[in-house]
């Protein structure tokens, strides 16, 4: 370039710094700020395992080297091949789609129907049993009240409590004296008194 067309664009390269604000340490870098990277995830005998089982999938190592670095015998090598190779399969599946359930909800979700429907089932027992009392049909045997044979156990007569004691409290009357007209109601006796 010619002299003059240097110093016909060196005011104007002046200008162009002019323009530009100056900045102040406090402003912060010019540059766009590094980004970190994330913490390494693993352990380091995770990390350095993942990395034996590459080298050998890659053909750097063999399975029997791979398996002397670990320290670990050479069918325990391939179990563990097979397991993070099972991973990383599970890793590539594509997400299902959609809301994922928590176990424990629904755990919750399947309790509270089966309380729903207890309460449904003992409802529709109840109606069958007013509707065949009310068409007049003989009951079933409830499976507890039959015996061991799955016959009907004959009912037993019901006792008051009252009656068996005023039976027992009875005095027997000698075989001249009529008794009483009623059960309940114990002769009198009479005392002289002289």
């Amino acid at each position: 370039m010619s002299t003059q067309t240097m110093e016909a664009r060196a005011p104007e390269a002046q200008k162009a710094v002019a323009r530009t604000p100056e900045r102040s340490k406090t402003d912060g870098p010019a540059k766009p700020a590094a980004r970190k990277r994330p913490p390494e995830p693993g352990s380091p005998a995770g990390r350095k395992t993942a990395a034996a089982i590459l080298e050998v999938l890659g053909g750097e190592r063999s399975p029997t080297e791979a398996a002397e670095a670990l320290g670990v015998s050479l069918p325990r090598y391939y179990a563990i091949e097979t397991r993070a190779l099972a991973g990383f399969l599970a890793g590539c599946e594509p997400p299902s789609l959609g809301r994922r359930v928590a176990p424990e909800r629904e755990v919750e979700r399947l309790r509270r129907e089966n309380e729903r429907l207890t309460r449904d089932v003992a409802r529709q027992q109840a109606l069958a049993r007013t509707a065949s009392r009310a068409a007049g049909l003989a009951s079933q045997p409830s499976p507890a009240r039959a015996g061991k044979d799955g016959k009907r156990r004959k009912r037993r007569r019901p006792m008051a409590r009252a009656l068996r004691m005023a039976a027992a409290l009875h005095p027997k009357a000698p075989e001249g004296m009529p008794s009483s007209s009623s059960p309940l109601v114990p002769p009198l006796s009479v005392a002289v008194v002289t």
